[in-house]
């Protein structure tokens, strides 16, 4: 719309983040009502706190329902391509079951988006995803916490142990849809990989004892694969 307002390189600001999706739910391109109003809707630019792949990342919270909630949207440098890698895992029938806020006990969930955003500026095209914000802690801030005596060793431990239990199980799970690829004299088959497990992709909530991964982008790209892709 007409309305929105862009910096010089016709990327948004916080402000028009949130007139972007308010506009967007009026419109009925979104469907969800925390996004019906901009009185309650605050957007965060928290493009410093991921890599360089990223051109736009922006948090947005919620208060417009009676469920509350984050969300993220951001902008891949890439265009389309590691959309298009991930729409194609949504067809993958086994990773219906594990796709959030679906949550399997001491499996990991994965981190979709739930809209596609897209829009022109100049004559240069912007694509977008939008997601829910994963709770729990990023595995990679950890190690501060330890550091700073806001966590114990035993708790690290504990978090490592749960999130490598996760992921061995569904590296397992997933080898059973390559059988003809098996080779039944080793243990670690092809299987399908995160493809991009460090540590910033990676998150653990204590509550739900649960293991969720973001940036899913490459599932598709690199499966099946050896699991010692992700390890």
């Amino acid at each position: 719309p007409h309305d929105i307002k862009f910096d010089s390189r016709g990327f948004f600001n916080e402000s028009s983040v949130v007139n972007f999706l308010v506009e967007s739910y009026k419109n009925k391109k979104l469907s969800n009502p925390n996004f019906k109003e901009s009185s309650c809707l605050i957007a965060k630019d928290i493009l410093g706190q991921k890599g360089y792949q990223t051109t736009q990342l922006f948090l947005v919270s919620s208060t417009c329902s009676d469920r509350p909630n984050d969300y993220i949207l951001k902008e891949i440098a890439s265009g389309t391509a590691e959309i298009m890698g991930l729409e194609k895992s949504f067809l993958i029938k086994p990773f219906g079951t594990y796709i959030y806020p679906r949550h399997v006990s001491n499996f990991p969930s994965f981190i979709f988006p739930i809209a596609y955003i897209s829009y022109t500026y100049n004559g240069k095209p912007h694509y977008l995803s939008l997601l829910d914000r994963s709770p729990g802690v990023i595995l990679s801030s950890l190690a501060k916490q330890y550091k700073d005596k806001q966590i114990s060793s035993a708790e690290v431990i504990k978090i490592y142990y749960e999130v490598g239990v996760a992921m061995s199980n569904f590296h397992r799970e997933m080898m059973k849809y390559f059988k003809d690829k098996a080779n039944p004299e080793i243990l670690l088959n092809p299987t399908y990989v995160q493809g991009d497990a460090h540590q910033a992709n990676i998150f653990y909530d204590k509550d739900t004892n649960r293991t969720i991964f973001i940036d899913n982008e490459k599932i598709t790209w690199v499966s099946p694969a050896d699991p010692f892709k992700d390890i």
